[in-house]
């Protein structure tokens, strides 16, 4: 299925919308970058018919995406009736029933899922986690080649050499500082699923040994109570607004190193200050060039 990163951005940060369904949206945004599965075959699709053509599109496995909605979905579902039952004393069917946040929620996001069909097939959440751990160890293998492009400084003498993907699939996998932990193929499937989405590696998968951290809005796992979490990263505006403005800083850099991306309509540009690569891995690019 395809996943619309720009319109997922416009309702999380549109407070005129319901607070429950921004929360669900900010947790599909977040899975659906870790579950990238590449870019849409072509726009001209019926899936994608809906989307603007400057939409931020990823491909996402459907049971993955779907599976998260739900998961979702039940969290806040209890949420609010843990709210309603603190508040009342009782969370009766009746009670429930003439709430207005758990009727909606229960009649335009669980019924339109599945409902209680759907529930009888979700995975356990171990299973869920395990799968979330597999999707960011890939995510943190792609995201060396967006780190180092980002701290890449073309050469005048060289104009050629501008750091793209290419060249850093080349550094990387030669490099101890970044310490890829797979072949050269599956690099480039690791980075062929992730490349729609590639301006959020840095904050998703982050590289630890940078003196600057980059906007990171880490999610707990599905063991963990996360409505709360959630709704306090949402409430957050300062940190959402960063995230998004990172991302934009990152395309337009990236955008200069050859990368063809999207930038998020709507959303300002960070500025952000690259630190300088590694010496073993400047020394690397001198052999490069050589």
């Amino acid at each position: 299925m395809l996943f619309n990163v720009t319109k997922a951005a416009n309702l999380i940060m549109d407070e005129t919308k319901n607070r429950y369904f921004r929360a669900i949206k900010l947790f599909e945004l977040h899975m659906a970058i870790r579950f990238a599965d590449g870019c849409p075959e072509t726009k001209n699709t019926a899936e994608a018919s809906d989307n603007s053509p400057s939409a931020i599109l990823v491909r996402v496995p459907t049971s993955n995406m779907h599976d998260a909605r739900m998961f979702a979905v039940l969290v806040f579902l209890e949420y609010v009736e843990n709210k309603i039952s603190a508040e009342k004393g009782t969370a009766s069917a009746q009670t429930l029933a003439r709430d207005p946040d758990w009727t909606k929620l229960f009649n335009k996001k669980f019924i339109p899922l599945g409902g209680f069909r759907r529930v009888r097939n979700l995975p356990k959440a171990r299973d869920f986690d395990a799968d979330l751990r597999e999707a960011m160890w890939r995510a943190k293998q792609a995201s060396r080649l967006i780190d180092f492009s980002l701290r890449f400084e073309p050469d005048p003498k060289r104009p050629k050499l501008i750091g793209g993907v290419t060249m850093a699939k080349t550094i990387v996998l030669e490099s101890k500082y970044y310490n890829v932990k797979c072949a050269e193929r599956k690099l480039h499937d690791h980075w062929k699923s992730f490349e729609p989405v590639a301006g959020f590696l840095p904050m998703i998968a982050p590289n630890r040994r940078l003196k600057r951290t980059p906007q990171v809005t880490p999610l707990p796992t599905m063991k963990q109570t996360v409505a709360e979490k959630l709704l306090e990263r949402l409430d957050d505006r300062e940190a959402l607004t960063r995230f998004f403005s990172e991302y934009n800083a990152n395309v337009a850099r990236l955008k200069a190193r050859g990368y063809h991306l999207q930038s998020l309509s709507g959303q300002p540009v960070a500025d952000i200050a690259f630190e300088p690569l590694p010496e073993e891995v400047i020394d690397l690019i001198d052999a490069y060039r050589s």
